[in-house]
């Protein structure tokens, strides 16, 4: 414990949270494909980058091996890429739709592209 003697004036200068928290919650960035409609969807967590987002939906198409759609991340132009299949129709999300950038909730198809910010 400190103690000041006489008139002192204390002030809070900073505040660091060592703990960080979800910045993707459950069900707020899936995505759905037609005609079948499957889902694709990440698990709640932190996800620091939409680089990171992109990783992870790879992985999880992957796993669900859906062919018909295909994310892309260019490093270099910073945008990012859905292209899909003749006769599919991607609908995002509202959360992932803002997230990624894109103005419109449903991708048909083919190549569809928006600068991050």
């Amino acid at each position: 414990m400190i103690e000041l003697d006489g008139d002192w004036q204390l002030a809070l200068d900073e505040i660091v949270f060592l703990k960080t928290w979800y910045n993707i919650g459950r069900d707020e960035v899936s995505f759905k494909i037609s005609p079948a409609w499957n889902r694709v969807a990440l698990r709640p967590g932190y996800y620091p980058t939409v680089a990171s987002l992109y990783y992870a939906y790879d992985a999880e198409m992957k796993k669900a091996r859906i062919a018909n759609i295909a994310l892309a991340h260019n490093y270099n132009s910073s945008r990012i890429s859905i292209a899909v299949q003749r006769g599919f129709l991607v609908c995002l999300r509202p959360r992932l739709k803002n997230l990624l950038g894109f103005e419109s909730e449903h991708v048909d198809d083919g190549i569809h592209a928006k600068a991050l910010t």
